[in-house]
């Protein structure tokens, strides 16, 4: 057998063992902030589009940004005062927040926010877009309890 044709088989299998193992998903987040306000992005349930979750500290809200697939922006919004069950802003809450992968039926991004003061953790879903409607994102279980303040 000759060379030519070795190499040839060997792109040939080569391509063909690459198209059954499927497309490879990466993916990928960035944060940032400024003043009272902290930025993350993360995937979304449809993973076409990333969604942006701002966290206002000053409003102590949490808020969801996507696109649908017209381009249009869906948006919702989560008290943390009522997700963390404090009376109000006057107990100055601590927010950090940073996105992670779960492997559930789907990949799918979660959201982990801390309320320093409280000491509790508790773990976001991002909302799925029914046509041009934005649902509310799924706390997953009750706030997590991690220090004894």
């Amino acid at each position: 057998m000759s060379r030519t044709f070795l190499v040839v088989i060997g792109l040939a299998g080569g391509l063909l063992i690459s198209d059954l193992a499927g497309p490879s998903v990466s993916f990928a987040t960035t944060s940032d902030r400024y003043k009272n306000y902290i930025i993350v992005t993360g995937t979304t349930p449809q993973q076409t589009i990333d969604g942006v979750w701002i966290l206002d500290y000053a409003g102590a809200r949490l808020l969801f940004f996507t696109l649908d697939q017209q381009g249009r922006f869906l948006s919702t919004e989560l008290d943390l005062l009522q997700v963390f069950q404090m009376g109000d802003a006057s107990e100055q809450p601590r927010f950090m927040m940073a996105t992670g992968l779960a492997k559930t039926n789907q990949i799918q991004d979660l959201l982990y926010l801390v309320e320093t003061t409280t000491g509790q953790l508790v773990a976001i879903a991002p909302p799925t877009a029914q046509r041009t409607v934005l649902g509310r994102p799924t706390i997953v279980g009750p706030p997590f309890k991690f220090s004894r303040n």
